[in-house]
């Protein structure tokens, strides 16, 4: 045994030559996982013709991993480096993937008018703990939820519990 053992990976043909409009040309038969992934990215043209799908990409990249996968196919199943075209693509849909965050579950609360909804979002033992959703509305995020009620508790206003479901 060595040290440092590194497995032999079979370095495999290009799979993809690149064409304008974002097309594909296969160069010999995909393997199925390459397959696979290919139909999940690209739309079929005919039997070796395929056209990168802008769409089908966003929705295959909500995953970051899945993401780098993709990327990581088309740099090593294609060709040379990929076109501008291709990679401005790949950057945009990158951007696009990452530009909104889940920051969980809130409570929407209806205030009775709107000067109850400005105290709330102003007052120091409630305004760190919610934000203004509207004229009457106020949002907390559940984490901060039971501050919330506290505060409310120091103004002399109560949340009636609402069961959840």
């Amino acid at each position: 045994m060595t040290p440092d053992y590194r497995p032999t990976v079979e370095k495999k043909p290009p799979l993809l030559a690149t064409g304008a409009d974002l097309g594909l040309t296969l160069l010999r038969d995909p393997e199925p996982a390459e397959r696979l992934l290919l139909e999940r990215i690209a739309q079929s043209l005919s039997t070796d013709r395929w056209r990168l799908d802008p769409d089908a990409l966003l929705r295959e990249s909500a995953d970051a991993n899945e993401r780098g996968r993709i990327r990581e196919f088309l740099d090593a199943a294609t060709v040379g480096e990929l076109p501008a075209e291709f990679r401005q693509l790949l950057e945009s849909v990158g951007e696009r993937a990452t530009a909104l965050i889940d920051a969980g579950s809130a409570r929407l609360i209806r205030c009775k008018d709107a000067a109850i909804a400005a105290l709330l979002a102003s007052d120091p033992s409630t305004a760190p703990h919610c934000m203004r959703a509207g004229d009457r509305l106020i949002c907390v995020p559940d984490p901060k939820l039971a501050a919330f009620r506290k505060g409310l508790a120091r103004l002399g206003l109560v949340l009636p519990e609402t069961p959840i479901g």
